[in-house]
């Protein structure tokens, strides 16, 4: 899109929006009395230094795609832009046609920039106590105790909506923090709306270490709010994460009933194959005793067996001790038993 007409020019407009601060956010276009998107076809770190430059935010750190600030509204205004050294404006930016584009917000373009900042209180029970920290040149930072004051902590909190300051805490309470120590001898006043617009030692210039870290304590009680990208990762990741356990439930079930069923199968055609031959016992029918005419039950009740004999009608003779005809029958019966089992 191609505004070389001054009047035009004036009433083109850009922003950041819903990032955390002016420096960062999705890109915004107000254009026609109405506020606009980018598509992120094509989209890159030229597209996004220009953005920076305009709104003098410092360095291009990243061009986000994909809705990342979440998806906008209104019309689509630019897409397939292609930005170079030379231009100084997104509008002057080679692009195709205006507002007629294929594309969707789920797929608006942002921007971080390098002037981009941030605070935040880290390592307290809650997003309202901690210790403090700003973002400055994508890196989070400590901020040195000397001269912080309740003036300062009000700021803070009005800052992240955590109500009034309650107190100012040194490093002893939320430990020490690592890396950057960003900002030194910060002075607030009560119109400053933000940390950074109180006056202090330029970013990165101090005389502190990390014992001096200091903290701040709000009244207010806020929930952590995740950035709209991993929020949006945490809603699809719990549905696929309750799919995944479902089907591997439903494959174990699957395996389980398939061995239960091969193990039945195993089962059967054992006991089918051990029916089809006979089962043969041999019995050892064996002389107990001292005395030629002396035999146990148990022998005679195997001689009953082989023989269909009756020796119950020669229990009686025998326990009077007496030998009858009935008791040498029974004799020959068993040595016929004997000499039938040798064959």
């Amino acid at each position: 899109m191609h505004c070389r007409d001054s009047r035009r020019l004036h009433h083109i407009q850009v922003r950041l929006a819903d990032g955390g601060s002016r420096c960062d956010g999705r890109v915004e276009l107000y254009y026609n009395g109405t506020w606009g998107t980018v598509c992120d076809d094509s989209w890159d770190l030229a597209d996004a230094r220009v953005v920076c430059d305009q709104l003098k935010c410092g360095q291009a750190l990243n061009a986000t795609v994909s809705g990342w600030f979440g998806p906008g509204a209104g019309p689509i205004w630019l897409h397939n832009l292609k930005c170079t050294a030379n231009d100084s404006v997104l509008w002057e930016c080679p692009a195709g046609p205006r507002a007629q584009s294929d594309c969707n917000h789920k797929e608006d373009a942002g921007v971080i920039c390098s002037e981009h900042r941030a605070v935040r209180l880290q390592d307290g029970p809650s997003p309202c106590q901690g210790r403090v920290e700003v973002l400055y040149n994508a890196t989070w930072g400590s901020v040195c105790g000397d001269s912080f004051g309740m003036v300062g902590a009000e700021v803070v909190c009005k800052q992240l909506s955590c109500g009034s300051a309650r107190s100012v805490e040194s490093s002893v309470t939320f430990g020490r923090g690592i890396g950057n120590i960003w900002l030194d001898d910060v002075n607030c006043r009560l119109h400053d709306s933000v940390l950074w617009q109180c006056p202090s030692s330029p970013w990165g210039e101090h005389n502190c270490d990390h014992r001096e870290d200091v903290g701040v304590i709000c009244s207010g009680h806020r929930q952590y709010t995740a950035p709209f990208k991993l929020q949006t990762l945490s809603v699809f990741m719990i549905p696929c994460i309750f799919v995944t356990l479902f089907v591997a439930v439903s494959i174990a079930f699957a395996a389980e009933l398939r061995r239960s069923s091969q193990k039945g199968n195993r089962n059967r055609q054992y006991f089918n194959a051990g029916l089809t031959d006979p089962v043969y016992e041999e019995v050892d029918i064996q002389e107990i005793g001292t005395g030629p005419d002396f035999h146990s039950n148990s022998s005679l009740d195997k001689l009953e067996y082989y023989t269909g004999s009756d020796l119950h009608e020669c229990e009686d003779v025998n326990m009077q001790g007496s030998f009858s005809s009935c008791d040498a029958e029974s004799r020959r019966e068993y040595d016929d038993v004997q000499s039938f089992q040798m064959e």
